[in-house]
């Protein structure tokens, strides 16, 4: 009979290794078919909103770089003749910088909608740190296939530990910061009228969507966290270690495998236990997400440069006809 039963415990935990190989493989399938949907059909949104016909720019004046700003706010400036020199001063430097002030500090949320401008703070700036734990996690796959061990044990290089804290901490405040966001605005839109009114299913379930991503995503940090302060009480140099072995480390081995397309198998460091239900649904819940991106509104940030920046900035005269006058003289208008 213990025969028996050890056949039947070795059968179990073969069939289970089994199983979460398959996982781990369909997984990375999904992850290969995320990132090039989102990449290839952002892209194809982006070409096709670029070569639309160009907007007229009546009801955007005054652009951020006209002179006077405050004193030409209800008057369009004139498209030709001398009076055009004193609006037109753009540079790539500025555009830049206003651009910036926009995406990282929402500005013109802040001066025309404070109320909600905390939460699309924090939705918008977690999305940033989100994007820059996806170029940790590339720099620290580099890293370990450069001879720098990232895995399975933390490796005491300095660059190695620079990325192990960064990892953990914008992974951490970035997830922290987007279900902030997407709960705050979710409630707004349905507390503030004017908001509701034009509130659609679709920016509810983009909210909720992320929210789940967020919060899933936070549950095995806090378990590890929580498991290591009440083995070893408070200590951060020690509880950001744990939390990068235990849940970020993981990651780093499968960014690793997906960059050299299987060549490096470094998914014999994921330990089965390391690969949770929870983990699992979080990860097809994003590369899910990567697929649904590209057509939905949810990509006004990426496209907001063509569809804004591309006329209220570049606002230089024109006018269909094979010839136009400008202040520079004559030359030929390319027909879009």
């Amino acid at each position: 009979m213990p025969q028996d039963l050890r056949v039947i415990e070795i059968s179990v935990f073969l069939t289970y290794a089994v199983l979460m190989y398959a996982l781990q493989l369909a997984l990375v399938g999904l992850m290969y078919i995320g990132f090039l949907v989102c990449v290839i059909g952002t892209g194809a949104r982006l070409g096709k909103l670029a070569r639309a016909p160009i907007q007229l720019r009546w009801e955007l004046y005054p652009v951020p770089h006209e002179k006077g700003y405050d004193a030409v706010r209800d008057e369009v400036p004139p498209l030709r003749g001398s009076g055009f020199r004193q609006f037109y001063h753009g540079g790539l430097a500025e555009e830049l910088k206003e651009m910036l002030k926009e995406m990282i500090f929402l500005y013109r949320v802040w001066s025309q909608k404070r109320r909600i401008w905390f939460f699309s703070f924090a939705l918008h700036d977690g999305i940033y740190l989100v994007l820059i734990w996806f170029a940790l996690l590339f720099a620290s796959s580099i890293t370990h296939l450069a001879g720098l061990k990232m895995f399975p044990t933390v490796a005491p290089h300095p660059w190695c530990w620079l990325l192990e804290w960064l990892t953990v901490l914008s992974a951490t405040v970035g997830a922290l910061a987007i279900a902030t966001g997407c709960i705050g605005l979710f409630i707004w839109r349905i507390v503030d009228k004017g908001m509701r009114q034009y509130a659609t299913i679709e920016y509810y379930f983009n909210l909720v969507f992320m929210a789940a991503i967020a919060i899933i995503g936070l549950i095995p940090v806090v378990k590890a966290a929580l498991d290591y302060i009440l083995a070893n009480g408070f200590n951060v140099p020690g509880l950001i270690d744990y939390v990068y072995v235990k849940v970020f480390a993981p990651a780093v081995a499968e960014m690793t495998y997906l960059i050299t397309f299987g060549t490096v198998n470094t998914l014999k460091y994921v330990s089965w236990g390391s690969l949770t239900p929870v983990v699992g649904a979080d990860q097809v819940l994003f590369f899910l997400f990567l697929i649904y991106y590209p057509f939905t509104r949810l990509v006004h940030g990426p496209a907001k440069y063509v569809t804004y920046h591309m006329i209220n900035w570049d606002d230089k005269p024109y006018l269909e006809g094979p010839l136009h006058y400008s202040y520079w003289g004559t030359f030929k208008i390319k027909e879009r």
